[in-house]
C-alpha cells in the first residue's frame, strides 16, 4: 500500500513540474515574441519569405499568381514558428523572463522605437563600410606579401 501511495506521488510530482516547465516555457516564448517583435528583430524575419517567393516568382513565372499566395502564407506562418523555436532554445540560455520584458519596455519606450526604426539602416551602413574597411586591408595584405615576395 505505501508503495503505491509512492509511486502515485512520484507520478503526480512529475506530471504537475511537467505542467508547470510548459506553463514557463509559454510564458517565456510569449515574452520573447513580445520583444523580437518591439525590437523590429521579427520584421526581418516576416521579409524572409515573401523575398524569396518574389525571387522565385521570376524563376517560375508559369506558376499562377494564386499558387505563390497561398503558398506564402503557409510558409510564413511555418518560417516565423520555425524561427520564433530556434530564438526560444538561444536566448533561454542567456536572458530570464525577467530580462525580456526589461528589453521590451526599452524597445517600447522613445529611445527604444528610434534604436528599432533606425537599427535596419544603421545595420547596412555599418556592413558597407565593413566592406570598404575589408578590402582595404586585403589590398594592404597583398601588397605586403608582393613586398616579402611571397606572391607575384
Amino acid at each position: 500500500m505505501k508503495k503505491r501511495l509512492f509511486s502515485i506521488a512520484l507520478c503526480l510530482t512529475f506530471i504537475l513540474s511537467a505542467t508547470s516547465v510548459s506553463a514557463q516555457d509559454a510564458a517565456y516564448r510569449e515574452a520573447l515574441s513580445k520583444m523580437l517583435e518591439a525590437s523590429g528583430a521579427m520584421t526581418t524575419v516576416k521579409s524572409m519569405v515573401p523575398q524569396m517567393i518574389g525571387m522565385m516568382k521570376h524563376t517560375y513565372s508559369n506558376v499562377p499568381d494564386e499558387f505563390w499566395k497561398s503558398f506564402e502564407e503557409q510558409l510564413s506562418e511555418k518560417a516565423n514558428t520555425q524561427f520564433l523555436d530556434i530564438y526560444v532554445s538561444i536566448y533561454h540560455r542567456y536572458l530570464t523572463i525577467s530580462d525580456l520584458k526589461k528589453i521590451t519596455a526599452f524597445y517600447e519606450s522613445p529611445v527604444g522605437k528610434k534604436l528599432a526604426e533606425s537599427t535596419p539602416v544603421m545595420t547596412a551602413e555599418a556592413m558597407e563600410a565593413g566592406q570598404q574597411i575589408g578590402m582595404g586591408i586585403a589590398k594592404e595584405i597583398m601588397a605586403n606579401l608582393k613586398e616579402k615576395g611571397y606572391v607575384q
